[in-house]
């Protein structure tokens, strides 16, 4: 090859799968721990700043609200989707801008302390979120992705501790991950 000619042209993945791990933390006044999940995303590229996402959340482990009487145990999982900018294109190291909307499934059981009663319950919400995120480029191929969600559940879900209504556990609900993305093109 002729050293003035210019050599193959490197492009970037337009299709990426993303597997990683999360934990799920709300607001720090509320009494709550966080809890530990994971998740797995499809990443589409729609123009070269551009990406599309699809993501499914797994929860691990419960986080735990407690109040008057006792406890909670709350497990999220979810599937969200989204958009995202690069707002400078892809280089080794890529900040990302975005907004999404996730369905949320979330699995409650009161642990109830004694002359309290303790039940279980399944509710469902909606989950408006922004999200920052950067990926760094390890090999042409493989990224790390580290990314933050904020948002929050809609319509708000209400946990009863004896007659004490609590609804500032998941107001806001942050979402951190951190995981590894591979090009799938």
């Amino acid at each position: 090859q002729n050293p003035a000619e210019p050599g193959p042209q490197r492009h970037a993945a337009r299709h990426r799968f993303w597997l990683g791990g999360s934990v799920v933390a709300t607001s720090r006044d509320s009494r709550s721990a966080p809890a530990w999940g994971a998740q797995a995303a499809l990443h589409f590229a729609v123009a070269s700043k551009v990406w599309l996402h699809a993501e499914a959340l797994v929860p691990l482990s419960a986080w735990r609200v407690s109040g008057q009487g006792g406890r909670a145990s709350v497990w999220a999982g979810g599937l969200l989707v989204g958009g995202s900018v690069a707002p400078w294109g892809e280089h080794v190291l890529t900040p990302s801008l975005g907004l999404g909307l996730g369905a949320l499934a979330l699995h409650t059981r009161g642990e109830a302390a004694a002359g309290f009663r303790g039940t279980s319950d399944l509710n469902l919400a909606l989950f408006p979120h922004a999200r920052l995120g950067t990926t760094w480029a390890v090999s042409s191929r493989v990224r790390l992705r580290a990314q933050l969600a904020c948002g929050f559940a809609t319509p708000r879900p209400v946990l009863l501790f004896a007659e004490q209504r609590e609804t500032t556990w998941i107001s806001p609900l942050f979402s951190g991950a951190l995981g590894l993305e591979l090009g799938l093109d």
